[in-house]
């Protein structure tokens, strides 16, 4: 028995570390690539208004975007509150669960087949519509925007994201 258990250790513990390698070995991929960044002239836009800025590639290598994307994304989060009739022991208990669903997501496409060389920084402008109908504030419903970057290429592509604030008037 302690032989089993020794051996589902060693094996928990082998795994661990196999993914410990596998998520370096993709970040050193990714960094000897080059990076993006997001670069934005405001950080908070009202519905409806234009979001202007810049993505910034430094690339490392000689790199071949087969294109490179924007994607605008609103998550809608709410909570519910719910009896469990199973909790504390079948006494039970009000649980609170979070819930969310993607209530916006539009890509845009600033660039494509693009040839990034080795060692250069390039900035391409962004102008990127936020949609007024979409995210209007209601009691217990919050939305959380983001805007998504991604270089598209063979192998591992490069990417980041950033939260944006979007800012409603009320009616």
């Amino acid at each position: 028995m302690i032989l089993l258990a020794n051996t589902i250790a060693y094996a928990a513990g082998a795994v661990v570390v196999a993914l410990a390698v596998t998520g370096f070995t993709v970040l050193f991929l990714k960094f000897r690539k080059g990076s993006v960044e997001i670069k934005l002239d405001q950080r908070s836009v009202r519905s409806g208004d234009v979001l202007s800025g810049a993505l910034r590639i430094i690339s490392k290598q000689d790199l071949l975007a087969d294109r490179i994307t924007v994607s605008v994304t609103c998550t809608e989060g709410w909570e519910t509150e719910e009896w469990d009739h199973n909790a504390n022991n079948g006494e039970g208990r009000m649980v609170t669960r979070r819930h969310s669903r993607e209530a916006y997501h539009r890509e845009h496409q600033i660039a494509k087949n693009v040839t990034l060389a080795a060692n250069s920084r390039q900035k391409l402008p962004l102008q990127i519509e936020i949609p007024g109908n979409v995210g209007y504030h209601s009691v217990g419903i919050d939305f959380r925007w983001t805007l998504n970057a991604r270089i598209h290429m063979k192998g591992l592509d490069l990417s980041t994201s950033q939260g944006i604030r979007v800012l409603y008037s009320y009616r």
